[in-house]
């Protein structure tokens, strides 16, 4: 394999063992002492690869065994699950960035400061990439709720907060919902005309106890007690 097609991992551990090698082919000038003390300096380099102490190897190979290289357009892939909360789902966003390594600066992100700031052209670029990757994760009850037009310190703690006062406000308006909906109903009589004249017409098999007349009651005579008495 050539140099420009092997890993730089791989190209580290060469260096550093051909470097040692000439370390101690310049210490030692006997070829027979170096063979017989082969397996013991083989067992040094095991040592050394195993359990370094402020080594290249280990910088090279075991850190980045540790570190999950993910790469940064597998951030457009994270979605928004329907019983996720906006929580949960800004923890992942966020975790995804720190495995994808990119440079996360104060003003791209507003959480995390860097020694090194990038140029203002892609700053403001990387700024509202992230804004509009991660509102497109979102889910389409919380998307639509964003405002249109984006304030000018457009980053993605912004999104985020947003995120979460459009949520609490939807399980408001849910809580409003069903308590309508649980209301105790306020039923209203209603008079019917045909149930009257029903009422008139059955009226004869009433009897007046002042006149003893059918047809209506005592309070509704229109005979006096006078009357009644000259009767």
């Amino acid at each position: 394999m050539d140099g420009e097609e092997r890993e730089p991992s791989l190209s580290a551990i060469e260096l550093f063992f051909n470097n040692t090698l000439r370390k101690i082919r310049n210490s030692v000038d006997d070829l027979e002492e170096i063979e017989k003390n082969r397996e013991k300096w083989k067992d040094i380099f095991e040592e050394l690869v195993e359990l370094p102490i402020n080594n290249s190897v280990y910088t090279y190979v075991i850190i980045s065994k540790k570190k999950a290289k993910i790469n940064p357009n597998s951030i457009r892939d994270i979605r928004q699950n329907p019983l996720e909360t906006v929580e949960n789902y800004n923890k992942r966003f966020y975790q995804a960035l720190k495995e994808s390594e990119i440079e996360m600066d104060r003003n791209l992100i507003g959480m995390i400061t860097s020694s090194e700031p990038m140029p203002k052209g892609l700053e403001k670029y990387m700024t509202a990439e992230l804004f509009y990757i991660y509102k497109q994760g979102l889910q389409e009850k919380i998307k639509i709720r964003f405002p249109l037009i984006q304030p000018r310190n457009m980053c993605l703690e912004n999104a985020m907060n947003q995120a979460l006062n459009i949520e609490m406000e939807n399980v408001r308006l849910q809580d409003c919902i069903q308590r309508s909906n649980f209301k105790p109903k306020h039923y209203v009589y209603q008079f019917n005309m045909k149930d009257s004249l029903n009422v008139k017409k059955n009226n004869d098999a009433e009897q007046c106890f002042n006149c003893k007349s059918k047809g209506h009651l005592k309070h509704n005579c229109k005979k006096t007690f006078k009357q009644m008495r000259i009767l």
